[in-house]
């Protein structure tokens, strides 16, 4: 319908096929989805639009497309998986707009491990590549 709208990134012509199905139904799978159903009950019940984001999802597809445009210097930060999205939600009138954002505590979690990770990896990095830093070789 005219007020239904679908976007998805990755995963190919399937997943988008498998997505505009779903977006003609009456009701959508996405709402069947356990960590959006969390998600959206934190969010106000009135909304005009919302919108669902897997953090992990896009975090993780950088480095395939820095890849693909030669861009080595991004770094490649890994999210494990996390359950349940971001959701953003639009809602109010004409004059007052309101804005809603949760961020699931998993997300925090995801990111915090992510980075730590990130960091002790390139503390070995930076010892020397391969060394322990005493020129020994690290396992």
């Amino acid at each position: 319908d005219e007020k239904t709208v679908v976007v998805t990134m990755g995963r190919g012509r399937g997943l988008m096929e498998k997505a505009i199905a779903s977006g003609r139904k009456t009701g959508s799978a996405i709402e069947e989805n356990a960590g959006v159903k969390r998600t959206a009950s934190a969010l106000p019940p009135e909304r005009e639009g919302v919108v669902y984001l897997a953090l992990d999802r896009i975090v993780n597809m950088i480095p395939r497309i820095a890849r693909v445009f030669d861009e080595s210097a991004v770094p490649e930060l890994k999210l494990s998986a996390i359950e349940t999205p971001i959701g953003i939600t639009r809602s109010g009138g004409e004059h007052v707009p309101r804005v809603d954002i949760f961020v699931p505590d998993g997300v925090i979690v995801g990111v915090k491990d992510a980075a730590l990770h990130a960091r002790l990896e390139g503390g070995k990095q930076g010892a020397g590549a391969g060394t322990n830093g005493a020129g020994k070789e690290s396992r």
